[in-house]
């Protein structure tokens, strides 16, 4: 069981548990969380200029509470769950920083102020490599785009290519979020991945799913050990 929560930089930070003790401990109640989780820069260095907590005023625990309403499985990851949460200081106060909350009290604002109910169609992209990067701990060949030529709508995938956008769907619509089309786009290895219109927060948290899968999905080696690099984050 993958307890996560959302970080600054739109990546699932947590803990992995024993199912029977979440079920028992943690899935009616709360976990906790080190606070510096939403208080680093890309590289996961805790750094000065955060009000949420610092090397001044301590890393204390932050009470996480899983929102069940997210709970799904994951198919690249054999018999495991994944559960988003939200942060909470103190006793019932959510932070205001954690990227889900501010993403709810956005919305509230148009729907308060703008009388506006927010709907989201979901298109991200990504660049996909072989090899490995010289910043790797087992470095090897330089990183090598999947594919070197303007494959925009190209339906006659290289095989490595055509395999992993496969797997990525299928696991997607495993984990309970299906994808509305995947193609290739014109850059060398890049990745167009779209999903049905709906609501805005569970878009976003079904981007946080692709990012999950396709990392992993590199990792295990679907497209003999390249490294997905999403434009929203620093490949290293």
């Amino acid at each position: 069981m993958l307890l996560a929560l959302p970080d600054l930089q739109g990546r699932l930070k947590g803990k992995r548990y024993d199912a029977r003790h979440f079920l028992t401990r943690v899935a009616g109640n709360h976990a906790e969380m080190c606070a510096y989780l939403l208080a680093t820069d890309v590289g996961m260095h805790a750094v000065d200029g955060f009000a949420l907590t610092s090397w001044e005023d301590g890393y204390s625990d932050l009470k996480v509470v899983p929102d069940l309403g997210t709970l799904r499985l994951l198919p690249w990851m054999p018999r495991t769950a994944l559960v988003l949460s939200d942060a909470f200081a103190g006793t019932e106060q959510p932070v205001a920083v954690a990227p889900r909350q501010i993403l709810r009290t956005q919305l509230e604002h148009l729907r308060a102020v703008y009388g506006l109910q927010v709907q989201v169609g979901l298109e991200s992209e990504f660049a996909l490599y072989r090899g490995r990067p010289s910043t790797s701990p087992q470095p090897g060949q330089p990183l090598v785009a999947v594919s070197a030529t303007n494959l925009d709508y190209a339906l006659d995938h290289p095989p490595a290519l055509d395999r992993f956008l496969r797997r990525l769907q299928s696991a997607l619509a495993g984990a309970g979020a299906p994808v509305e089309a995947i193609k290739a786009e014109a850059g060398p290895g890049q990745i167009e991945v779209t999903f049905p219109y709906g609501p805005v927060m569970e878009a976003c948290d079904v981007h946080l799913l692709l990012k999950h899968a396709a990392r992993a999905l590199v990792v295990l080696g679907q497209v003999h050990s390249p490294v997905a690099c999403p434009f929203d984050r620093v490949c290293r």
